[in-house]
């Protein structure tokens, strides 16, 4: 396999330096004979000479990168959205990196660092908490960011967000009118902006049909999988024999 050829190979062929080099291929705004300019651009053709975007944009301090980091791949929210950014990135000469956090904060603030070490100045992050203090540190730092699927009163920090309490109310009231009245929510921890609107709309409906909430129906799993939730939740159908509403949402 062939070396790929640097700008060292470059300067070598032309018999000038690697700065003059780099003023060409960048089309700096500096005095090179046209001679020198046209053999330099002909030599790195003939080489097959592409310039190291990463190298460049470090020093130009710009990154044509996105940051998205989500907590998990498998929820078929997040490949859906990471498709719209993607689509609405394309063209733009920018370029998206993915960061799966498996809801871990330690990987959260690890894949934070290794964009800002990249240079990375947009971030669009689904936190692994409601407690986001981690993004707050590179917020401070001048990175820019968009939460996902979270909400939290800054000014500074736009975000993008399902109605989830009306999404738990409209999933009671259609089991209501299919004529239920046992209806049971299950949820991963209450960490999230969302799973806690989802409550909030779950009750708010059965107040409205009048119906009393049993804190025996709602459920909270132990464990942030949804693997784990299902098992509870499976116990929960086969003793009771009823059907429930199933809150589901990250």
């Amino acid at each position: 396999m062939n070396k790929r050829a640097t700008i060292r190979d470059v300067a070598q062929k032309a018999g000038t330096s690697i700065t003059t080099v780099s003023r060409v291929i960048n089309d700096v705004n500096y005095p090179v004979s046209a001679g020198l300019r046209e053999r330099i651009r002909q030599i790195a053709k003939n080489l097959n000479y592409t310039p190291n975007s990463a190298a460049r944009s470090l020093r130009k301090s710009l990154s044509r990168d996105i940051g998205v980091i989500i907590p998990n791949i498998t929820n078929l929210f997040y490949p859906q959205t990471v498709l719209g950014i993607e689509a609405a990135i394309r063209g733009s000469g920018y370029h998206l990196l993915l960061f799966n956090t498996l809801r871990s904060r330690q990987l959260e603030n690890e894949y934070l660092q290794m964009l800002w070490d990249r240079q990375v100045k947009g971030v669009i992050i689904s936190a692994v908490e409601n407690n986001i203090d981690n993004v707050q540190k590179y917020i401070s730092k001048g990175m820019h960011f968009v939460l996902l699927d979270q909400m939290i009163e800054s000014p500074s920090v736009p975000s993008i967000n399902f109605d989830s309490r009306k999404g738990a109310r409209i999933a009671v009231n259609h089991l209501i009118e299919k004529g239920h009245r046992r209806i049971a929510l299950a949820t991963t921890p209450l960490t999230r902006w969302t799973r806690q609107e989802t409550q909030k709309g779950y009750v708010e409906a059965l107040k409205a049909a009048r119906i009393g909430y049993d804190k025996r129906l709602f459920f909270v799993s132990s464990a942030e999988t949804e693997t784990f939730l299902q098992y509870q939740t499976e116990r929960f159908y086969r003793a009771e024999r009823k059907t429930f509403g199933r809150g589901f949402f990250e």
